[in-house]
């Protein structure tokens, strides 16, 4: 269980407290500037909260030692790390160093994730000879392997085509059932309603609501958060939206 309570970063978030368990996909959604990144950078650690604790399993992780998170946190972030010139095979067994892993369970790992991510024709080319979306699928690899419990992604689906898009959502969907907890900063507020569980909606660093994508994806909350009005959107027909800006009058 992720018991989040009273975090607060400087000038990008007010308190937010949330709860949220294993085999979970929480979305994480809302404009630019709303506050998502700053939240998932103190799940992660990459960013001390000026107050509040971060409790896993009534163990505050809030100044957790690397090695610690590295094993608890499978962490996806929003600017990809720059690569130098190895293969794709290389980059993978550079990112199981000191997971305590034997030869055969690196072996057996890379495989696995070189046929999840669609990545067993690139496995021996130089990173720097991928297109970027190849790139991002590569770093996305990279970043589940170690197979955390907490799994933190910010716009992961930044950069691929919507076949690699739905592929990646469904791998994370996978992880959750399979008991991690999920956490995805979404734009897509269609990738948002088909893939989570739950909603939380953020705006100008205040947390506004967390709920099922019914209860979230309102017109209220898209007209007032997003400055959108829409024909229709999330109802037991599934998942479809047309959306008009709100153009503001002098």
């Amino acid at each position: 269980m992720l018991s989040v309570d009273q975090i607060t970063v400087a000038q990008r978030l007010d308190p937010v407290s949330f709860t949220a368990a294993e085999g979970e996909v929480i979305g994480i959604i809302g404009p630019n500037g709303a506050g998502k990144s700053s939240l998932l950078e103190v799940l992660v650690g990459s960013v001390l909260p000026q107050s509040g604790q971060v409790l896993w399993g009534g163990e505050n992780i809030i100044g957790a030692r690397p090695m610690r998170r590295r094993h608890l946190v499978s962490y996806i972030p929003q600017q990809p790390s720059v690569f130098a010139d190895i293969t794709v095979t290389e980059l993978l067994y550079e990112a199981t160093v000191n997971l305590g892993w034997s030869s055969v369970q690196q072996h057996d790992k890379i495989a696995q994730v070189l046929r999840e991510f669609d990545l067993q024709p690139f496995a021996s080319r130089s990173i720097l000879r991928l297109s970027g979306g190849e790139q991002r699928r590569v770093h996305c690899a990279c970043s589940l392997l170690n197979q955390g419990a907490l799994v933190i992604a910010d716009e992961p689906t930044a950069g691929l085509d919507l076949y690699h898009q739905l592929m990646l959502l469904e791998l994370l969907v996978k992880r959750a059932r399979a008991g991690a907890l999920v956490m995805i900063a979404l734009h897509d507020l269609s990738h948002a309603s088909m893939f989570c569980d739950r909603l939380a909606l953020l705006d100008r660093g205040q947390f506004i609501q967390i709920g099922t994508p019914n209860e979230v994806l309102t017109a209220t909350n898209l007209e007032k958060i997003y400055r959108v009005q829409v024909d229709w959107f999330c109802d037991e027909r599934g998942v479809a939206m047309r959306p008009h800006r709100i153009i503001d009058t002098p």
